[in-house]
């Protein structure tokens, strides 16, 4: 499988300037943008929700930037290339992700809740993802089904 759009020129502020502006299109508001080393994000509210959408930024010392695909070790200018190259495709993901999130709302196909309810920011700043994830894999390890997991269905 080859990686979506990894050879693309588009900058990754580009990509966050048309992130906000097609969530301002959608209707959202307070929508912020952050970069920092270990983790991107941009922030939204929409529909009396608050929505956090993390994207992990690649490190530099990663051997998939440090050193070419037969095993050649790169300088420092090619490396810091190959990150920024997939900084700017990761950008490009997370354009598409809400681009379709927002399509399928928009055509009735899902709800903003079902299909944004990952995200969505709790009280306590986790989201909704952050609280259920580890929950589930227990459940799945122990085998013992619960509320979380049959709903209406005891």
């Amino acid at each position: 499988m080859t990686d979506y759009a990894r050879n693309t020129a588009v900058s990754a502020r580009k990509s966050r300037m048309e992130l906000e502006g097609m969530l301002e299109k959608f209707g959202a508001y307070r929508i912020a943008t952050l970069v920092d080393r270990d983790t991107s994000m941009v922030a939204f509210s929409a529909h009396d929700r608050q929505i956090r959408l993390s994207l992990p930024v690649p490190q530099l010392d990663d051997r998939k930037f440090t050193h070419t695909p037969t095993g050649k070790k790169r300088d420092a200018h090619g490396t810091q290339v190959e990150l920024e190259k997939e900084i700017r495709r990761r950008w490009r993901s997370l354009v598409l992700l809400v681009k379709a999130k927002i399509t399928a709302i928009n055509d009735g196909i899902v709800e903003f809740e079902e299909e944004f309810l990952p995200h969505v920011v709790m009280a306590d700043g986790s989201t909704v993802f952050e609280r259920a994830k580890e929950q589930i894999s227990i459940e799945y390890e122990t085998g013992k089904p619960t509320q979380l997991l049959l709903g209406n269905f005891q």
